[in-house]
């Protein structure tokens, strides 16, 4: 990430924000996204070496989106050097290894190898989720819900990355939406409820227990624009809004140097605004670098560096709460802040 000296020609707020991302580092949403945990059955370095090279095999399914992504050829080397990676590692008392690997160094393997990097733009989902048993009495999760039930999908959601916010499902929320809103499936009361938690995406889903005792129902996420409807289990869904974000946001470095694309970004009436619309670029998978070009007024021209091209930015955006096309500017990549 590059960024100009703050001359007189750049607003003091550009120059205190961009110190402030250009210093910041940027933490993985949903646990650590370069850590994973797996059984091992003995102490020994035979044991200690596979068990490595199986949690590098679980964070790279995080770090490229792809649950395939260890049957590649150029994977291959990569699991190979796993101990290679290992920044830090310990045994738990549950005879697990948990290993941390060091993510700057595999995701510049990665895409060396011309694997598919997906990095830190993961787009929070608010999860709206209820529950019949068969007993006449249905449930709706919760954020003060501790059981089975969230523990599994939370687990199923950390193995790809994937941050979930439940509703707090307090006296605002229940002034808005009741149970049989998400079991009908009536989005409009649930889209405003889901207003005041900010995340980019809203998933809707209704279970039903089979005579097996296993759940299964009807899962649909709202996106900004976009939107997707299927049936599943609790594991098959969680991995199809998976492989959703992944198929939009994962990137494959092209050969060659870096593709230099302008951006401008209007209406940055603050500093806030600033800051939150230079982290989002920041974030994206797509973006190598950043370079400000001029600022103007409440617009700032930017030069992007790109792993992809510009149609990767479009579409990562288009899961953006805080970016949109501005429909004033005839741009490429033409963007307005705003919520």
């Amino acid at each position: 990430m590059s960024y100009p000296k703050c001359s007189i020609g750049l607003r003091w707020a550009v120059c205190l924000v961009l110190a402030v991302v250009g210093s910041a580092s940027v933490a993985a949403p949903a646990g650590n996204l370069f850590a994973a945990e797996v059984p091992i059955s003995e102490r020994t370095q035979d044991a200690q070496k596979a068990a490595m090279r199986q949690a590098l095999a679980v964070v790279m399914v995080k770090v490229s989106g792809s649950r395939s992504i260890a049957r590649q050829a150029n994977a291959q080397l990569i699991l190979d050097d796993a101990q290679g990676f290992v920044q830090q590692y310990r045994y738990t008392p549950n005879n697990t290894l948990l290993v941390a690997f060091d993510g700057r160094k595999l995701q510049a393997d990665m895409r060396t190898a011309g694997l598919p990097v997906w990095g830190a733009d993961r787009p929070a989902t608010l999860v709206w989720l209820a529950i019949d048993r068969g007993d006449g009495e249905r449930q709706l999760m919760s954020a003060a819900d501790q059981g089975e039930i969230r523990t599994e999908i939370e687990t199923l959601a950390a193995a790809r990355g994937i941050p979930l916010v439940w509703p707090l499902y307090d006296s605002t929320d229940r002034a808005q939406v009741e149970v049989a809103d998400v079991w009908g499936g009536f989005t409009d009361n649930i889209v405003e409820a889901s207003r005041r938690y900010g995340t980019e995406a809203v998933l809707v889903a209704r279970m039903s227990q089979g005579a097996s005792g296993s759940l299964y129902g009807t899962w649909a996420l709202n996106l900004e624009g976009e939107a997707d409807n299927w049936r599943g289990n609790f594991e098959n869904s969680i991995n199809r809004l998976a492989d959703f974000y992944a198929q939009r946001l994962a990137v494959s470095a092209a050969d060659g140097p870096a593709t230099r694309v302008p951006m401008t970004i209007s209406n940055l009436t603050s500093a806030t605004a600033y800051a939150e619309a230079i982290n989002t670029v920041q974030k994206l998978s797509a973006v190598e670098r950043i370079d400000v070009v001029q600022v103007m007024g409440d617009r700032v021209v930017l030069e992007l560096s790109l792993r992809g091209d510009a149609n990767q930015v479009s579409r990562a955006l288009g899961l953006s709460r805080s970016l949109r096309p501005d429909p004033d500017s005839a741009g490429t990549l033409a963007y307005r802040f705003g919520r």
